[in-house]
Formats: C-alpha cells, sequence, structure tokens
C-alpha cells in the first residue's frame, strides 16, 4: 500500500520558514503547512551528505508499507533510517529518469 506524501522542489536560497535536518544537513519546509503538501528544499555548497542531484531534481514522496518492494525497483540513490516515530526507512530511487522519495511507514 501506498499514499503521496509531497511534491517537493529544490532551491537555491534557504526560504525563512525552513527547519534544519542535521542528519542530512539539509533545510525544508514543512509540507503539511503548504496547501498542496509542497515542500521546498535546500542543500548549502558545502553539504556532503547528500548526492548532488537532491539540489537539482524534483521529487515527489510517497509512504508505503511496502519498502523493500519498492527500493528493488529501482535504482537506490540514498537510503537512511529516520529518526521519527512514524517513519522508519527512507530510500531517494531513480525510476526511469524521474526521482521519487520512498518513506516507510507505519499505516493505520
Amino acid at each position: 500500500m501506498y499514499t503521496y506524501g509531497h511534491y517537493c522542489v529544490p532551491v537555491t536560497e534557504k526560504p525563512l520558514d525552513a527547519n534544519y535536518v542535521e542528519l542530512l544537513d539539509i533545510y525544508v519546509t514543512d509540507c503539511n503547512a503548504h496547501p498542496l503538501n509542497i515542500e521546498f528544499l535546500y542543500v548549502p555548497e558545502t553539504n556532503i551528505k547528500v548526492p548532488k542531484v537532491l539540489s537539482t531534481a524534483n521529487h515527489i514522496a510517497y509512504n508505503v508499507d511496502n519498502y523493500d518492494e519498492i527500493v528493488a525497483g529501482g535504482k537506490a540513490i540514498l537510503e537512511f533510517i529516520c529518526p521519527y516515530d512514524d517513519i522508519s526507512r527512507v530510500a531517494f530511487v531513480e525510476y526511469q529518469g524521474a526521482l521519487i522519495e520512498i518513506k516507510e511507514t507505519k499505516f493505520q
């Protein structure tokens, strides 16, 4: 099962309302605060924790309960353990040229 999470747009300047994500050394806005679940992502030029493609390519995110199956279907760009209670693993995966964020969630 999967559900739409958000659409992400990389930006070249840090948004005023962005939150710092220390694990990845990036800044993101709260997609839940946007009426269409759009997230804005800023990757500092000094960042060495994430692949460059995250700062240049838009991506769409899905919350899934079959993480391993979905990630295996594409080319994993970045995978990590997530520190949030409702999300356990995250992967950025390339599918036929499209960048997709896969979040393993605990569906209710």
